[in-house]
């Protein structure tokens, strides 16, 4: 090869490597026989979790909620306001994604129950790194409890509880969730901000699933969604698939949209979200607060910590 060629090759790796930066990382979606043991270990923690009655978490319950050690602050502030609630901690089971969140989690004053995942994961804002590989870990966990036929809510670390949520009505729904876009100032301005979805002025209502606070009845039919969900993950993430991955957040909404008999339940207004109540804490009265519309550790520490500060507590009990 001549002097030439050799820079034409060298130009050609190199913009190769650029392109290759310019795309968002790709950390493979695997389901392995680690995985396996792993999800029969949470689903067998769990039982024995709910064996413990909770005057404020449904029969059968559980909390879930995965942090690494990069993003445990989010998780400190996320159970400051609540941390005396033991009805709530009897339920909640954290999964942890690396030692040094295990180490926190299990020297944590409230928490009681913790479980580290099977394989340490690289710390990961938003689509970097070891992200799709960390996010996907929900969808393992959730199908495992739905399979030994547990209830389960999920919150993302990057959400603020204000009080303990309250929970809708045993089997009135496969799926709940915050919705993903809504038009807050438009319910305010109606009214009837803090009541049910169902009340509330039509032209008001949102779409789109959020898996960062969502719910699961167990059946046939929630099993059914994560699976296909993990396996929208799996092959986006794959070396046959050419585009970007896909999030969980995304693969869950177009398998939902193939599901026309399963039963939605949109989380009502006071669970906020931060795409749709930016501008409006001091307005709103708030079970939690999503972080969301925000990517990096740092950016999302200051949305919450603003929610805390500005945000008020919804005072009504029930669903």
């Amino acid at each position: 090869m001549g002097e030439q060629g050799g820079v034409q090759l060298l130009i050609s790796l190199l913009a190769l490597a650029l392109a290759a930066s310019a795309q968002p990382t790709k950390s493979q979606v695997l389901y392995t026989q680690a995985d396996d043991e792993w999800a029969a270990g949470v689903a067998s923690t769990a039982e024995g979790i709910v064996k413990t009655p909770s005057s404020c978490v449904p029969e059968n319950t559980v909390i879930l909620t995965m942090s690494n050690g990069y993003h445990w602050g989010l998780l400190d502030l996320k159970l400051a306001k609540i941390l005396d609630r033991k009805c709530f901690f009897d339920r909640y089971l954290v999964i942890t994604i690396d030692a040094d969140a295990h180490a926190k989690c299990n020297n944590h004053t409230a928490i009681q129950h913790c479980f580290l995942y099977h394989t340490e994961l690289a710390p990961s804002d938003w689509k970097k790194a070891d992200y799709y590989a960390i996010v996907y870990i929900k969808i393992k966990a959730m199908k495992a409890l739905m399979e030994r036929g547990l209830p389960a809510f999920f919150f993302d670390t990057d959400i603020i509880l204000f009080k303990v949520p309250p929970f809708p009505p045993p089997n009135s729904y496969d799926l709940a969730y915050q919705m993903e876009h809504f038009d807050t100032a438009c319910e305010l301005k109606s009214g009837t901000q803090g009541g049910l979805y169902e009340s509330t002025n039509k032209s008001c209502r949102g779409h789109g699933i959020n898996t960062g606070q969502f719910g699961l009845w167990p059946s046939n039919v929630t099993i059914t969604l994560l699976s296909e969900t993990f396996k929208c993950g799996q092959w986006s993430t794959s070396p046959r698939h050419r585009g970007p991955p896909i999030g969980t957040q995304d693969c869950m909404n177009g398998v939902a949209k193939r599901m026309p008999h399963m039963r939605h339940l949109m989380l009502p207004s006071h669970f906020g979200g931060h795409c749709f109540c930016r501008g409006l804490l001091p307005k709103l009265r708030l079970t939690t607060y999503h972080a969301n519309c925000v990517t990096s550790e740092n950016a999302k520490m200051r949305v919450l910590l603003d929610a805390a500060k500005n945000g008020r507590t919804r005072e009504l009990d029930g669903w």
